[in-house]
């Protein structure tokens, strides 16, 4: 099934690329089109990325203070609680 259009993709393929070859300006038109759309999808959106990067930086602070061990949680679902120093490991039941 596939390769029932395979020598007229190939040929497609072939014209497209001579096409380009010979007229390189419509490439770089092309290439500066899709890179003026991501720059302004990048602006409009450009509000909630530096609110939501200020929004962790005002975290900074708790995460450094309280690693997750101190918070009663370690890697690997092991908990733990402050007033002990033993290790409890909770099992599915």
């Amino acid at each position: 099934m596939f390769k029932q259009f395979i020598n007229e993709q190939h040929s497609s393929y072939q014209s497209t690329i001579n096409y380009y070859k010979n007229n390189p300006n419509c490439l770089i038109d092309i290439e500066r089109f899709v890179m003026n759309e991501i720059l302004h999808f990048i602006e409009l959106q450009l509000p909630e990325i530096v609110r939501d990067y200020n929004e962790a930086s005002y975290l900074h602070s708790f995460w450094k203070n309280y690693t997750p061990l101190d918070r009663g949680r370690s890697s690997g679902g092991v908990s733990r609680s402050k007033s002990s120093t033993s290790l409890q490991v909770s099992c599915p039941a």
